[in-house]
């Protein structure tokens, strides 16, 4: 396997870090992949690995205010922005391998905006796997708490909180919970704007479900504390028959990180593959 370092400068000027994994062989397939809210491209390694030996490169990057790439931390504008930024990935991802089949791979946060970017931007691409998304946080906010998002989104975009992550519920293997509070490049922030986005954008997915037209695997886990599960099931419910939906029964957030984890892998690696065909 490969590792490579790169950065690129977007048109408002922002250094993103963006990283990629090969395969010493043959790559089948390519992913474009998204991380979840306080965390960092980083915190795939693992699973990077295994996809590699299966014959798919992985190529992703840390998202506006996180990691390694530059801005306030947890400060994304908005969704459109970040929609944006998937683009240009893939078109990277493209670029390094113009033949080879292109897959978008979204958790958590980053599930819902690459939802949001299939629904929106409705790319060419051969498919998306999008983990637990984060169609509304699995505690609602409180109505006096949205007016107020509300309300700063508009005057203090740039305004940060605690996003209120339990870490617990990241993954029933305790070590996750561990190496996740002492990841000097993990953070707790969510700017206004994009808990606003969070709320609204997820409404708007789950009321145009029926337009998404890329082939997606959704996949979730039945004890997901972190996400609302009744919006992700609202989505399903109003989706094409072209939705492939895999609950994993007992699993936290992170299904990617639990003790399972390979059979996570091996799932969504055979999906992909089903779909070279």
């Amino acid at each position: 396997m490969k590792h490579l370092e790169s950065q690129w400068i977007s048109n408002d000027q922002v250094k993103f870090y963006m990283q990629e994994w090969l395969p010493d062989g043959e790559i089948v397939a390519s992913i474009t992949l998204v991380h979840g809210i306080g965390e960092h491209s980083g915190r795939y390694q693992s699973m990077a690995e295994y996809y590699c030996g299966k014959g798919i490169s992985i190529l992703s990057y840390d998202q506006r205010g996180h990691g390694k790439t530059e801005g306030k931390r947890g400060y994304i504008r908005s969704y459109d922005i970040a929609g944006n930024d998937i683009e240009h990935f893939i078109q990277e991802n493209k670029t390094r391998h113009p033949r080879t089949p292109q897959f978008l791979y979204g958790h958590s946060l980053g599930g819902a905006m690459a939802l949001y970017y299939c629904l929106s931007h409705k790319p060419d691409i051969n498919g998306a796997v999008i983990s637990a998304p984060g169609l509304a946080p699995g505690t609602p906010f409180p109505p006096i708490v949205m007016f107020i998002a509300k309300f700063l989104a508009k005057i203090a975009p740039s305004f940060t909180i605690s996003n209120g992550l339990e870490r617990k519920y990241l993954s029933r293997d305790a070590e996750v919970e561990m190496k996740y509070s002492s990841d000097p490049l993990v953070h707790d922030q969510v700017s206004t704007s994009l808990g606003n986005d969070l709320v609204t954008k997820g409404l708007w997915m789950v009321q145009n479900a029926a337009s998404l037209e890329i082939p997606t695997l959704f996949m979730y886990g039945t004890d997901d504390h972190l996400v609302d599960l009744s919006k992700i099931r609202e989505f399903i419910k109003h989706a094409k028959p072209s939705l492939f939906v895999k609950e994993w029964d007992g699993f936290y957030h992170e299904i990617h990180n639990e003790p399972e984890k390979e059979q996570v892998y091996d799932y969504a690696i055979n999906w992909i593959k089903s779909k070279l065909t």
